[in-house]
């Protein structure tokens, strides 16, 4: 009994030397430091840093006051508001940026990729800017957006996004070309990085900016501004690239007119928030295929939710999360 007692023993010291001498380091395989060696892991892994999530500009606070343009992003804040059906959102109260306008924002992995023109962004100035959010919009990182094939120094703004089926990113921005504004189509694998295709519509005797794109039982609509009235040219591609104008549309409730922002797919059709000035509401028209537009009653969103909300809101811009509520970014004054 006493021989088996010292056997038993012996094997133990034996087995915790075998276990103590296992190599030990990272055992991560995600890891840029990954050992494939080591058996035990001693926490020392080291991961590969997300660009996205490294700020290349601290977004601005307040107003820049020094901006001829009242319209310019200068002088507009975003902020952000949540809804569980997609047709009445409530406020959060959270600021994502001021001196930001115009937004529109996708989804891809889990991950919010929010556009927009910004003022002052670093040393950029007047120009696209992506805020990316990996906790559904809690906190936001701030990237500068490049664009490269379209002439030297060239800033498009009006960021109107679509995510490809291939995973690619695909943006129409406004720019001028000999003074007229018009709509170029770039492309992106990584969201940031935008490479010049074509350009997506460019009428020498017409202004065209500031789009609404999207994809409906197989064609391509795009609704844009033509002036600073709210009669908007109505546009169709069968490539997604290339568009041709089929003439203006106006989003009527009644005698008013509504400028539209960006929108989203329902079950049905396409859903495009509206507002109208004076009045200080999100409002939206629905389609079926993408030619005629009906308003829906009520409103999406009241004025004055947020102590943060200036005069009115505009330019909503919304994406259906994974757990099926709706994420809103919106527009206000900054003061």
């Amino acid at each position: 009994m006493l021989k088996s007692n010292k056997l038993t023993a012996t094997i133990l010291i034996v087995t915790s030397l075998l276990v103590g001498c296992k190599k030990e380091g990272c055992t991560d395989v995600t890891a840029t430091n990954y050992n494939e060696e080591a058996k035990k892991d001693d926490g020392s892994c080291i991961y590969p840093v997300d660009e996205l999530l490294v700020d290349d500009f601290t977004p601005p606070t307040g107003p820049d006051m020094t901006a001829s343009d009242l319209e310019s992003p200068a002088y507009f804040r975003m902020i952000t508001a949540t809804s569980s059906d997609g047709l009445t959102f409530t406020t959060t109260g959270n600021v994502v940026t001021d001196q930001g306008n115009v937004p529109d924002m996708i989804l891809k992995n889990d991950r919010l990729y929010l556009y927009y023109t910004g003022w002052n962004m670093g040393s950029v100035v007047n120009s696209t800017s992506c805020a990316v959010s990996d906790d559904h919009g809690a906190t936001w990182s701030f990237n500068h957006c490049n664009f490269s094939g379209f002439g030297s120094g060239v800033k498009p703004v009006d960021p109107d996004v679509i995510l490809l089926d291939n995973g690619n990113f695909r943006m129409f921005a406004t720019t001028a070309i000999s003074g007229t504004k018009c709509v170029l189509c770039y492309e992106s694998t990584d969201g940031i990085n935008f490479s010049f295709v074509d350009t997506a519509i460019y009428d020498p005797g017409n202004h065209i900016f500031d789009s609404n794109t999207f994809e409906l039982n197989g064609e391509w609509h795009m609704y844009a501004t033509n002036a600073i009235d709210p009669t908007h040219w109505h546009l169709t591609s069968t490539d997604g690239v290339h568009f041709d104008v089929q003439g203006t549309y106006d989003f009527a409730d009644g005698s008013n007119l509504h400028f539209v922002g960006n929108g989203y797919p329902t079950s049905s059709g396409y859903r495009i928030m509206s507002f109208f000035l004076p009045e200080s509401n999100l409002k939206s028209f629905h389609t079926t295929d993408g030619v005629n537009w009906s308003v829906e009653s009520g409103n999406r969103m009241t004025y004055g939710g947020s102590a943060y909300e200036t005069d009115y809101l505009k330019d909503p811009a919304v994406v259906k999360m994974d757990d099926g509520s709706y994420f809103m970014v919106y527009t206000t004054r900054c003061d």
